[in-house]
Protein backbone atom coordinates (compact mmCIF):
# COMPACT_ATOMS: atom_id res chain seq x y z
CA UNK A 1 0.00 0.00 0.00
CA UNK A 2 2.75 2.17 0.32
CA UNK A 3 4.13 5.12 2.64
CA UNK A 4 1.04 6.75 2.70
CA UNK A 5 -2.00 6.86 4.55
CA UNK A 6 -4.27 4.18 3.63
CA UNK A 7 -6.81 4.52 5.70
CA UNK A 8 -7.50 7.73 4.52
CA UNK A 9 -9.04 6.27 1.54
CA UNK A 10 -7.33 5.49 -2.30
CA UNK A 11 -5.05 8.56 -1.77
CA UNK A 12 -1.59 7.59 -0.24
CA UNK A 13 0.83 9.54 -2.75
CA UNK A 14 0.83 13.27 -3.03
CA UNK A 15 2.11 15.73 -5.44
CA UNK A 16 2.04 19.49 -4.30
CA UNK A 17 3.24 22.13 -7.21
CA UNK A 18 3.51 26.02 -5.79
CA UNK A 19 5.16 26.52 -2.59
CA UNK A 20 4.60 30.20 -2.06
CA UNK A 21 3.03 31.47 0.86
CA UNK A 22 0.19 29.82 1.01
CA UNK A 23 1.49 26.57 -0.77
CA UNK A 24 4.23 25.85 1.22
CA UNK A 25 1.78 25.56 4.20
CA UNK A 26 -0.42 23.38 2.69
CA UNK A 27 2.64 21.31 1.85
CA UNK A 28 3.82 21.09 5.62
CA UNK A 29 0.77 20.13 6.92
CA UNK A 30 0.41 17.54 4.27
CA UNK A 31 3.51 16.00 5.46
CA UNK A 32 2.79 16.37 9.30
CA UNK A 33 -0.16 14.32 8.28
CA UNK A 34 2.21 11.43 7.44
CA UNK A 35 0.91 11.71 4.31
CA UNK A 36 4.03 10.83 1.07
CA UNK A 37 4.42 14.15 -0.44
CA UNK A 38 6.43 14.95 -3.65
CA UNK A 39 6.93 18.63 -4.25
CA UNK A 40 7.91 21.14 -7.30
CA UNK A 41 8.37 25.11 -7.95
CA UNK A 42 10.24 26.66 -10.01
CA UNK A 43 12.39 27.84 -7.44
CA UNK A 44 14.30 25.25 -5.91
CA UNK A 45 15.45 27.11 -2.63
CA UNK A 46 11.25 26.31 -1.78
CA UNK A 47 11.74 22.63 -2.87
CA UNK A 48 14.91 21.96 -0.76
CA UNK A 49 13.23 23.89 2.14
CA UNK A 50 10.66 21.19 1.88
CA UNK A 51 13.13 18.53 0.83
CA UNK A 52 14.29 19.45 4.94
CA UNK A 53 10.76 18.37 6.55
CA UNK A 54 11.04 15.02 4.75
CA UNK A 55 9.29 15.69 0.97
CA UNK A 56 10.36 14.42 -2.16
CA UNK A 57 11.66 16.68 -4.85
CA UNK A 58 11.00 16.52 -8.77
CA UNK A 59 11.81 18.15 -11.90
CA UNK A 60 9.04 19.14 -13.50
CA UNK A 61 5.08 18.25 -12.83
CA UNK A 62 5.18 15.68 -15.31
CA UNK A 63 7.64 13.93 -13.01
CA UNK A 64 5.49 14.72 -10.01
CA UNK A 65 2.19 13.47 -11.63
CA UNK A 66 3.76 10.19 -12.78
CA UNK A 67 4.94 9.25 -8.90
CA UNK A 68 1.58 10.42 -7.37
CA UNK A 69 -2.17 9.76 -6.46
CA UNK A 70 -3.37 13.10 -6.20
CA UNK A 71 -1.56 16.36 -7.59
CA UNK A 72 -2.24 19.50 -5.80
CA UNK A 73 -1.50 22.65 -7.96
CA UNK A 74 -1.58 26.14 -6.27
CA UNK A 75 1.08 27.78 -7.93
CA UNK A 76 -1.13 30.98 -9.37
CA UNK A 77 -3.55 30.55 -12.95
CA UNK A 78 -0.69 32.40 -14.78
CA UNK A 79 1.33 29.18 -14.89
CA UNK A 80 -1.19 26.97 -15.43
CA UNK A 81 -1.30 26.07 -19.09
CA UNK A 82 2.01 25.02 -18.83
CA UNK A 83 2.55 23.70 -15.51
CA UNK A 84 -1.04 21.32 -16.57
CA UNK A 85 -0.98 20.89 -20.47
CA UNK A 86 3.28 21.88 -21.21
CA UNK A 87 6.32 19.60 -23.11
CA UNK A 88 6.65 18.81 -19.63
CA UNK A 89 3.45 19.31 -17.56
CA UNK A 90 0.92 16.87 -15.01
CA UNK A 91 -1.20 15.47 -18.05
CA UNK A 92 2.44 13.93 -20.13
CA UNK A 93 2.96 12.04 -16.86
CA UNK A 94 -0.44 11.20 -14.83
CA UNK A 95 -1.70 8.00 -15.19
CA UNK A 96 -5.93 7.13 -15.54
CA UNK A 97 -7.60 7.48 -12.49
CA UNK A 98 -5.46 10.30 -10.81
CA UNK A 99 -6.78 13.11 -9.06
CA UNK A 100 -5.98 16.98 -9.85
CA UNK A 101 -6.88 19.62 -8.19
CA UNK A 102 -6.59 23.08 -8.36
CA UNK A 103 -6.38 25.39 -6.03
CA UNK A 104 -5.77 28.47 -7.90
CA UNK A 105 -7.91 31.66 -7.83
CA UNK A 106 -9.81 32.21 -11.08
CA UNK A 107 -8.69 34.70 -14.03
CA UNK A 108 -11.45 34.12 -16.46
CA UNK A 109 -15.05 34.00 -16.48
CA UNK A 110 -15.23 30.14 -17.53
CA UNK A 111 -11.58 29.68 -15.41
CA UNK A 112 -11.19 25.96 -14.61
CA UNK A 113 -13.92 24.30 -17.30
CA UNK A 114 -11.09 23.52 -20.01
CA UNK A 115 -8.85 22.17 -17.72
CA UNK A 116 -11.69 19.90 -16.20
CA UNK A 117 -12.58 18.94 -20.12
CA UNK A 118 -8.50 18.50 -20.66
CA UNK A 119 -8.33 16.09 -17.78
CA UNK A 120 -11.14 14.26 -18.02
CA UNK A 121 -10.76 13.14 -21.39
CA UNK A 122 -7.84 11.55 -20.67
CA UNK A 123 -9.12 9.44 -17.87
CA UNK A 124 -8.41 11.74 -15.00
CA UNK A 125 -10.40 12.73 -12.30
CA UNK A 126 -10.60 16.96 -11.10
CA UNK A 127 -11.65 19.04 -8.39
CA UNK A 128 -11.93 22.61 -8.09
CA UNK A 129 -10.95 23.48 -4.57
CA UNK A 130 -10.14 27.15 -3.35
CA UNK A 131 -8.80 28.55 -0.45
CA UNK A 132 -9.40 31.63 1.66
CA UNK A 133 -7.79 33.53 4.34
CA UNK A 134 -4.53 34.42 5.42
CA UNK A 135 -0.74 32.76 4.97
CA UNK A 136 -1.00 32.40 9.08
CA UNK A 137 -4.75 30.39 8.65
CA UNK A 138 -2.90 28.10 6.03
CA UNK A 139 0.34 27.41 8.70
CA UNK A 140 -1.72 26.43 11.23
CA UNK A 141 -4.57 24.92 8.97
CA UNK A 142 -7.42 26.93 9.62
CA UNK A 143 -8.13 27.75 6.25
CA UNK A 144 -11.62 27.85 4.28
CA UNK A 145 -11.74 25.73 1.42
CA UNK A 146 -14.51 25.63 -1.08
CA UNK A 147 -14.67 22.73 -3.81
CA UNK A 148 -16.56 22.05 -6.89
CA UNK A 149 -16.82 19.17 -8.83
CA UNK A 150 -17.63 15.38 -8.41
CA UNK A 151 -19.20 14.66 -5.04
CA UNK A 152 -18.49 11.58 -4.38
CA UNK A 153 -15.05 12.44 -5.22
CA UNK A 154 -14.75 15.26 -2.95
CA UNK A 155 -16.73 13.19 0.07
CA UNK A 156 -13.70 10.64 -0.50
CA UNK A 157 -11.29 13.46 0.20
CA UNK A 158 -12.87 15.25 2.64
CA UNK A 159 -10.11 13.95 5.31
CA UNK A 160 -7.54 15.02 3.12
CA UNK A 161 -8.52 18.78 2.28
CA UNK A 162 -9.48 18.48 6.60
CA UNK A 163 -5.68 18.37 7.01
CA UNK A 164 -5.08 21.66 5.28
CA UNK A 165 -8.43 23.85 6.05
CA UNK A 166 -10.53 24.12 9.10
CA UNK A 167 -13.81 24.78 6.95
CA UNK A 168 -14.47 22.99 3.77
CA UNK A 169 -17.42 23.24 1.85
CA UNK A 170 -18.91 21.14 -1.43
CA UNK A 171 -20.10 24.00 -3.43
CA UNK A 172 -22.16 22.07 -6.44
CA UNK A 173 -20.33 20.68 -10.17
CA UNK A 174 -16.86 21.09 -11.72
CA UNK A 175 -16.35 25.63 -11.47
CA UNK A 176 -18.60 26.25 -8.15
CA UNK A 177 -15.63 26.41 -6.18
CA UNK A 178 -14.05 29.10 -8.78
CA UNK A 179 -17.24 30.68 -8.56
CA UNK A 180 -17.77 30.81 -4.51
CA UNK A 181 -13.95 32.43 -4.87
CA UNK A 182 -14.74 34.90 -7.53
CA UNK A 183 -17.71 36.05 -5.54
CA UNK A 184 -15.58 36.13 -2.17
CA UNK A 185 -12.88 38.28 -3.33
CA UNK A 186 -15.14 40.14 -5.37
CA UNK A 187 -17.06 41.58 -2.27
CA UNK A 188 -13.65 41.44 -0.32
CA UNK A 189 -11.59 44.23 -2.25
CA UNK A 190 -14.97 46.27 -2.77
CA UNK A 191 -15.40 46.27 0.81
CA UNK A 192 -11.40 47.24 1.02
CA UNK A 193 -11.69 49.89 -1.22
CA UNK A 194 -14.35 51.40 0.78
CA UNK A 195 -12.66 51.18 3.81
CA UNK A 196 -9.32 52.63 2.32
CA UNK A 197 -12.02 55.27 1.16
CA UNK A 198 -13.28 56.20 5.14
CA UNK A 199 -9.49 55.81 5.97
CA UNK A 200 -8.68 59.10 3.45
CA UNK A 201 -11.60 60.21 5.47
CA UNK A 202 -10.20 59.83 8.68
CA UNK A 203 -6.60 61.07 7.97
CA UNK A 204 -7.71 64.35 5.98
CA UNK A 205 -9.58 65.22 9.18
CA UNK A 206 -5.90 65.00 11.29
CA UNK A 207 -7.23 62.27 13.50
CA UNK A 208 -5.08 58.93 13.98
CA UNK A 209 -6.64 56.37 11.54
CA UNK A 210 -5.78 53.56 13.59
CA UNK A 211 -7.43 54.80 17.05
CA UNK A 212 -10.76 54.79 15.10
CA UNK A 213 -10.60 51.68 13.23
CA UNK A 214 -10.03 49.95 16.76
CA UNK A 215 -12.61 51.38 18.14
CA UNK A 216 -14.56 50.21 15.42
CA UNK A 217 -13.70 46.73 15.84
CA UNK A 218 -16.58 46.44 18.19
CA UNK A 219 -19.32 47.97 15.49
CA UNK A 220 -21.48 46.98 12.98
CA UNK A 221 -18.83 48.05 9.96
CA UNK A 222 -16.00 45.55 11.31
CA UNK A 223 -14.79 43.16 8.94
CA UNK A 224 -12.11 40.73 8.45
CA UNK A 225 -10.58 43.73 5.82
CA UNK A 226 -10.71 45.92 8.60
CA UNK A 227 -8.45 43.71 10.88
CA UNK A 228 -6.20 43.39 8.24
CA UNK A 229 -5.86 47.05 7.91
CA UNK A 230 -5.77 47.53 11.71
CA UNK A 231 -2.10 45.38 10.94
CA UNK A 232 -0.81 47.26 8.44
CA UNK A 233 -0.93 50.35 10.05
CA UNK A 234 0.51 48.49 12.89
CA UNK A 235 3.46 48.05 11.24
CA UNK A 236 6.55 50.91 11.91
CA UNK A 237 7.13 53.60 8.86
CA UNK A 238 10.15 51.05 7.92
CA UNK A 239 8.25 48.18 7.68
CA UNK A 240 5.42 49.95 6.22
CA UNK A 241 8.26 50.99 3.12
CA UNK A 242 8.43 47.42 2.27
CA UNK A 243 4.95 47.37 0.87
CA UNK A 244 3.93 51.16 0.18
CA UNK A 245 3.27 51.52 -3.61
CA UNK A 246 5.51 53.71 -5.38
CA UNK A 247 4.80 57.29 -6.68
CA UNK A 248 3.15 58.00 -9.73
CA UNK A 249 6.15 58.47 -11.37
CA UNK A 250 8.26 55.55 -10.69
CA UNK A 251 8.17 51.89 -11.39
CA UNK A 252 6.63 49.61 -8.77
CA UNK A 253 8.84 47.45 -5.98
CA UNK A 254 9.20 43.69 -5.67
CA UNK A 255 6.23 43.29 -3.08
CA UNK A 256 4.04 45.11 -5.42
CA UNK A 257 1.73 43.73 -7.96
CA UNK A 258 0.75 45.96 -10.71
CA UNK A 259 -1.52 44.05 -11.95
CA UNK A 260 -3.70 44.50 -9.08
CA UNK A 261 -5.67 42.41 -7.30
CA UNK A 262 -9.11 43.59 -8.41
CA UNK A 263 -9.47 41.24 -11.23
CA UNK A 264 -12.51 39.24 -9.48
CA UNK A 265 -13.69 42.85 -9.60
CA UNK A 266 -13.53 43.40 -13.61
CA UNK A 267 -14.55 39.71 -13.64
CA UNK A 268 -18.10 40.09 -11.34
CA UNK A 269 -18.60 43.23 -13.40
CA UNK A 270 -18.67 41.17 -16.95
CA UNK A 271 -20.54 38.14 -15.22
CA UNK A 272 -23.03 40.86 -13.70
CA UNK A 273 -23.29 42.64 -18.01
CA UNK A 274 -23.61 38.69 -18.90
CA UNK A 275 -26.36 38.32 -16.66
CA UNK A 276 -27.99 41.69 -17.20
CA UNK A 277 -27.52 42.74 -13.33
CA UNK A 278 -26.84 46.17 -12.22
CA UNK A 279 -23.23 45.77 -9.82
CA UNK A 280 -22.98 49.81 -9.09
CA UNK A 281 -20.96 50.20 -6.66
CA UNK A 282 -18.45 47.08 -7.45
CA UNK A 283 -18.22 48.60 -10.65
CA UNK A 284 -17.30 52.28 -9.33
CA UNK A 285 -14.91 50.58 -7.37
CA UNK A 286 -13.02 48.98 -10.21
CA UNK A 287 -13.12 52.09 -12.63
CA UNK A 288 -11.79 54.23 -10.00
CA UNK A 289 -8.06 55.85 -10.88
CA UNK A 290 -5.17 55.98 -8.92
CA UNK A 291 -5.29 57.87 -5.28
CA UNK A 292 -4.10 58.11 -2.03
CA UNK A 293 -7.23 55.48 -1.83
CA UNK A 294 -6.52 53.52 -3.56
CA UNK A 295 -2.69 53.51 -3.26
CA UNK A 296 -3.14 52.66 0.61
CA UNK A 297 -5.18 49.73 -0.57
CA UNK A 298 -2.54 48.40 -1.90
CA UNK A 299 -0.26 48.74 0.60
CA UNK A 300 -2.96 46.66 2.53
CA UNK A 301 -3.04 43.72 0.22
CA UNK A 302 0.51 44.09 -0.51
CA UNK A 303 1.28 43.49 3.15
CA UNK A 304 -1.34 40.56 3.91
CA UNK A 305 0.19 38.82 1.06
CA UNK A 306 3.59 38.69 2.72
CA UNK A 307 2.63 36.87 6.17
CA UNK A 308 2.03 39.96 8.35
CA UNK A 309 0.90 37.97 10.74
CA UNK A 310 4.24 36.14 11.79
CA UNK A 311 6.78 37.80 14.85
CA UNK A 312 8.16 40.36 12.39
CA UNK A 313 4.68 41.93 12.23
CA UNK A 314 2.87 41.21 16.00
CA UNK A 315 -0.64 42.45 15.73
CA UNK A 316 -0.62 44.69 19.14
CA UNK A 317 -2.92 44.29 21.83
CA UNK A 318 -5.80 46.81 21.59
CA UNK A 319 -7.98 47.99 24.90
CA UNK A 320 -10.78 49.95 24.43
CA UNK A 321 -12.30 52.76 26.96
CA UNK A 322 -16.02 51.07 26.94
CA UNK A 323 -17.23 54.58 27.20
CA UNK A 324 -15.93 55.42 23.71
CA UNK A 325 -18.18 52.69 22.15
CA UNK A 326 -20.97 54.81 22.77
CA UNK A 327 -21.98 56.08 19.20
CA UNK A 328 -24.15 59.10 18.38
CA UNK A 329 -28.00 58.11 18.35
CA UNK A 330 -29.52 58.90 14.65
CA UNK A 331 -31.06 62.18 15.56
CA UNK A 332 -27.42 63.33 17.41
CA UNK A 333 -26.06 63.05 14.23
CA UNK A 334 -28.32 64.83 12.13
CA UNK A 335 -27.88 67.80 14.36
CA UNK A 336 -24.01 67.69 13.71
CA UNK A 337 -22.80 70.83 12.10
CA UNK A 338 -19.24 71.12 10.22
CA UNK A 339 -17.58 72.73 13.17
CA UNK A 340 -13.49 72.50 14.33
CA UNK A 341 -15.68 70.01 16.99
CA UNK A 342 -15.92 67.40 14.36
CA UNK A 343 -11.88 67.32 13.94
CA UNK A 344 -11.20 66.53 17.61
CA UNK A 345 -14.81 64.63 18.70
CA UNK A 346 -13.70 60.98 18.18
CA UNK A 347 -16.90 60.02 19.01
CA UNK A 348 -18.54 61.93 16.42
CA UNK A 349 -16.28 60.58 13.78
CA UNK A 350 -16.43 57.31 14.74
CA UNK A 351 -20.35 57.55 14.70
CA UNK A 352 -19.82 58.80 11.32
CA UNK A 353 -17.80 56.77 9.69
CA UNK A 354 -19.20 53.14 11.19
CA UNK A 355 -22.79 54.29 10.01
CA UNK A 356 -21.36 55.33 6.48
CA UNK A 357 -19.07 52.47 6.55
CA UNK A 358 -22.09 49.72 7.22
CA UNK A 359 -24.07 51.31 4.65
CA UNK A 360 -20.72 50.69 1.99
CA UNK A 361 -20.44 47.12 3.41
CA UNK A 362 -23.88 46.25 3.42
CA UNK A 363 -24.12 47.50 -0.56
CA UNK A 364 -21.14 45.22 -1.53
CA UNK A 365 -22.19 42.33 0.38
CA UNK A 366 -25.97 42.64 -1.41
CA UNK A 367 -24.15 43.31 -5.12
CA UNK A 368 -22.44 39.75 -4.78
CA UNK A 369 -25.59 37.67 -3.70
CA UNK A 370 -27.79 39.12 -6.27
CA UNK A 371 -24.75 37.83 -9.04
CA UNK A 372 -24.44 34.53 -7.41
CA UNK A 373 -28.66 34.07 -7.35
CA UNK A 374 -27.86 33.61 -11.18
CA UNK A 375 -24.36 31.42 -10.91
CA UNK A 376 -26.52 28.29 -9.76
CA UNK A 377 -24.99 27.83 -6.66
CA UNK A 378 -27.41 27.36 -3.43
CA UNK A 379 -27.09 30.72 -1.80
CA UNK A 380 -27.69 29.46 1.94
CA UNK A 381 -24.60 27.14 1.30
CA UNK A 382 -22.51 30.32 -0.30
CA UNK A 383 -23.45 32.48 2.11
CA UNK A 384 -22.33 30.06 5.06
CA UNK A 385 -18.92 29.56 3.46
CA UNK A 386 -18.49 33.28 2.51
CA UNK A 387 -19.00 34.17 6.11
CA UNK A 388 -15.78 32.26 7.37
CA UNK A 389 -13.19 33.87 4.10
CA UNK A 390 -11.92 37.14 3.65
CA UNK A 391 -15.42 38.33 3.04
CA UNK A 392 -16.69 38.18 6.37
CA UNK A 393 -18.18 41.16 8.01
CA UNK A 394 -21.59 41.50 10.01
CA UNK A 395 -23.01 42.69 6.74
CA UNK A 396 -22.58 39.22 5.53
CA UNK A 397 -24.19 37.62 8.74
CA UNK A 398 -27.29 39.41 8.13
CA UNK A 399 -27.40 39.01 5.15
CA UNK A 400 -27.80 35.38 5.88
CA UNK A 401 -30.38 35.59 8.48
CA UNK A 402 -32.92 37.65 5.57
CA UNK A 403 -31.78 34.92 3.55
CA UNK A 404 -33.40 32.60 6.03
CA UNK A 405 -35.95 34.38 7.10
CA UNK A 406 -39.31 33.50 6.30
CA UNK A 407 -41.77 35.55 4.08
CA UNK A 408 -44.20 36.62 6.02
CA UNK A 409 -41.43 37.46 8.56
CA UNK A 410 -39.16 39.05 6.02
CA UNK A 411 -41.63 41.70 4.70
CA UNK A 412 -41.58 43.50 7.85
CA UNK A 413 -38.21 45.00 6.23
CA UNK A 414 -39.25 45.47 2.94
CA UNK A 415 -39.18 49.24 1.39
CA UNK A 416 -41.97 51.39 2.81
CA UNK A 417 -42.27 49.40 6.10
CA UNK A 418 -42.00 50.96 9.15
CA UNK A 419 -38.34 49.34 9.49
CA UNK A 420 -37.30 50.56 6.21
CA UNK A 421 -38.55 53.77 6.94
CA UNK A 422 -36.73 54.28 10.30
CA UNK A 423 -33.62 53.07 8.52
CA UNK A 424 -33.58 55.89 5.98
CA UNK A 425 -32.52 57.70 8.84
CA UNK A 426 -28.76 56.05 8.57
CA UNK A 427 -28.53 58.72 5.23
CA UNK A 428 -27.88 61.35 7.43
CA UNK A 429 -24.27 59.67 8.16
CA UNK A 430 -23.61 59.16 4.52
CA UNK A 431 -24.30 63.06 3.51
CA UNK A 432 -21.85 64.08 7.24
CA UNK A 433 -19.09 61.88 5.73
CA UNK A 434 -19.66 63.78 2.44
CA UNK A 435 -20.54 67.04 3.45
CA UNK A 436 -16.99 66.61 5.60
CA UNK A 437 -14.82 65.62 2.67
CA UNK A 438 -16.21 68.13 0.43
CA UNK A 439 -15.27 70.90 3.16
CA UNK A 440 -11.74 69.53 3.51
CA UNK A 441 -11.34 68.97 -0.58
CA UNK A 442 -11.17 65.07 -0.48
CA UNK A 443 -13.94 63.30 -2.87
CA UNK A 444 -15.83 60.18 -1.41
CA UNK A 445 -16.93 58.91 -4.76
CA UNK A 446 -18.32 55.91 -3.50
CA UNK A 447 -19.79 57.07 -0.38
CA UNK A 448 -21.68 59.81 -2.89
CA UNK A 449 -22.83 56.97 -4.88
CA UNK A 450 -24.47 55.01 -2.08
CA UNK A 451 -26.61 57.89 -1.14
CA UNK A 452 -27.71 58.13 -4.60
CA UNK A 453 -28.72 54.27 -4.71
CA UNK A 454 -30.30 54.21 -1.29
CA UNK A 455 -31.55 57.08 -2.26
CA UNK A 456 -34.46 55.24 -5.33
CA UNK A 457 -33.86 51.12 -4.33
CA UNK A 458 -36.64 49.70 -5.98
CA UNK A 459 -35.00 49.59 -9.98
CA UNK A 460 -32.11 47.68 -8.71
CA UNK A 461 -32.23 44.37 -6.98
CA UNK A 462 -28.66 44.52 -5.15
CA UNK A 463 -30.30 47.90 -3.81
CA UNK A 464 -33.71 46.78 -2.64
CA UNK A 465 -31.61 43.85 -0.91
CA UNK A 466 -29.17 46.21 0.59
CA UNK A 467 -32.18 48.60 1.77
CA UNK A 468 -34.12 45.12 3.30
CA UNK A 469 -30.76 44.24 5.08
CA UNK A 470 -29.85 47.38 6.26
CA UNK A 471 -33.27 47.68 7.99
CA UNK A 472 -33.17 44.62 9.62
CA UNK A 473 -29.75 45.72 10.74
CA UNK A 474 -30.91 49.14 12.48
CA UNK A 475 -33.62 47.35 13.88
CA UNK A 476 -31.72 44.51 14.88
CA UNK A 477 -29.14 46.62 17.15
CA UNK A 478 -32.06 49.36 18.27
Amino acid sequence: MGKGLSKRGSVRKIGFIGLGNMGMAMARNLIKAGFTLTVYDIERPLMDKMKAVGAQTSESPAGISKVSDLVWMQMGQEHMSAVLSGEQGVLKGANPGTILIDGNNPNSLDYGLPQYKQATDRGLLYLDATVSNAPRSARQATLSMMVGGDKNLFEKNLKLFNTMASNVFYMGPPGSGHKAKLLSNMIQKTQMRCLSEMMTLISSMGIDVKRILQKLRTSTSRSWVMDRAIMALNMTDNERKEFEPPHFDESPGPTVNKTARFVEVGLGIQLGHNLNISLPLTSAVNEIGDSYASRLNQTIVSSYNKEPEDAKYPLRPITLDASENDYLSDQELAKISLGSSIQVDTNIVTSIINKTLLSLNIQAVSEGITLANEMCIELNLLLEALSTTACASPALDNAKIISDMEPEMRHQYEPGGNAWMKSRSLLHAGYTATNIGHSLGQRLPLTSLNLELQKSTLGIPACKLASIIMAYTIAKNK
